[in-house]
């Protein structure tokens, strides 16, 4: 979320400089977006760095978008686990909360083995 913010905000730093005003609309709304797909620019090279901002923010929103859906599955997979987990009369509150934290935290152990750390 951070990387879509940084571009939102590269991106109107770059409108506010050529003096393209968007405060009709509400940001990053449909109506903002077709706005967006109307501003055209004088240099090929404005152009050019526009449209990369445009599809780098679309690259970005749709990253949040997966990485949304996947903890909302993971959030269901708990929730169910829990469900079964505590309809047996054996188990108690506490060792089936730390079952479900030994899961999470195997989510995210997992998560980190396959993400690289930039430096």
């Amino acid at each position: 979320m951070a990387a879509r913010l940084r571009i939102r905000l590269q991106m109107k730093a770059m409108l506010l400089k050529h003096g393209c005003d968007y405060v009709r609309f509400r940001s990053w709304s449909q109506a903002h977006e077709r706005h967006l797909s109307t501003i055209r620019f004088d240099h090929p090279a404005q152009e050019i760095a526009f449209n990369e901002y445009r599809l780098a923010c679309k690259e970005a929103s749709e990253r949040v978008e997966r990485i949304t859906a996947a903890l909302r599955k993971a959030q269901l997979r708990l929730s169910k686990r829990w469900r079964s987990l505590a309809m047996r009369r054996k188990l108690n509150h506490d060792k089936i909360c730390i079952a479900i934290a030994r899961e999470l935290a195997g989510f995210i152990w997992d998560i980190g083995r396959h993400v690289t750390l930039r430096t």
